[in-house]
């Protein structure tokens, strides 16, 4: 709750060229790039099942299709699935990307995700070194805009049961 919660309120892009929410569901516009088990399960599954009142998955992105079409299933969303991270920005305008791709992936990802004008939000690391790092501080600073880095990890079912068993 507190990461959607957080992107809820996150600055708007500035850029004019900027994707806008469409109007009609009033709802933010949700991408996932990267649909392994972190952006399905983690992510996905939870924000379909707790957050479809305020969000919508409007793309889901990996480098295999037949994954991305898998987890769209799993999800149960009718958004489109894609291979190229670009065309799906440009087809869906989503207000924010998710990334969680294999983590030496996550800079490209968030970087092109500025640069198009989304909010992009990952799960931790947000990158795997200090050129990593400064590439993505770079691009903040050129676009005005900050990443969330997110550590959604430890609402994991089994870390959930530990609390759980531990609270008791």
């Amino acid at each position: 709750g507190v990461a959607v919660a957080a992107v809820a309120g996150a600055a708007p892009a500035k850029k004019a060229d900027a994707p806008v929410a469409k109007p009609s569901s009033g709802k933010l516009r949700y991408a996932l790039v990267g649909t392994g088990s972190r952006g399905s399960s983690l992510w996905g599954k939870r924000l379909v099942e707790k957050y479809s009142d305020v969000l919508e998955f409007v793309g889901l992105c990996d480098i295999n299709p037949k994954r991305a079409e898998f987890v769209k299933g799993y999800l149960g969303v009718g958004c489109p699935t894609f291979t190229d991270f670009d065309a799906m920005v440009a087809q869906t305008k989503p207000d924010l990307v998710m990334v969680t791709t294999v983590d030496a992936f996550h800079a490209k990802y968030i970087c092109r995700a500025l640069e198009l004008g989304c909010r992009a939000m990952t799960e931790k690391p947000m990158a795997i070194d200090e050129k990593q790092c400064q590439e993505i501080r770079d691009v903040e600073r050129k676009y005005g805009r900050n990443v969330r880095v997110t550590f959604n990890y430890r609402y994991s079912p089994d870390a959930e049961r530990i609390k759980s068993i531990l609270a008791e």
